[in-house]
């Protein structure tokens, strides 16, 4: 069975490309948990241990691409 997700409004989407401030927050919101996935590494600790903690230059990184992809789109 197929998993459906819930979408950002249409509405949401243009007053984010207008640049509203709320608008935006909330596509980052809607975002996070994949870009929090996607920043996901392994570290190796002193003893060897491998840990998965997130990489927090990645998902900075990828937080910037997301607002100048939303501030850049054309509808």
């Amino acid at each position: 069975m197929k998993t459906t997700y819930s979408r950002v409004p249409f509405d949401v989407i243009v007053q984010a490309i207008d640049g509203d401030v709320v608008a935006i927050n909330q596509i980052k919101e809607y975002f996070r948990p994949y870009m929090m996935q996607r920043s996901l590494r392994f570290l190796k600790d002193e003893v060897g241990q491998k840990h998965l903690v997130v990489d927090e230059v990645l998902s900075a990184r990828l937080e910037t691409r997301l607002l100048t992809k939303i501030l850049a789109f054309k509808i």
